[in-house]
């Protein structure tokens, strides 16, 4: 039997960090500008998601 060696886990990055409301709005605007269900969608999740 081998016995594999464990890998120390890399150290999570700090600066990461979710948009605010205002950028991700103002990009799912313009990201899916041709598709105004698919923008109220991402809206309605995104507040879902901020909810819990």
């Amino acid at each position: 039997m081998i016995a594999l060696a464990r890998a120390p886990a890399p150290e999570p990055d700090r600066r990461r960090c979710h948009a605010t409301r205002e950028e991700y709005f103002a990009w799912v605007r313009t990201t899916f500008a041709d598709a105004p269900a698919s923008i109220k969608s991402r809206r309605y999740f995104y507040n879902r998601f901020l909810k819990h």
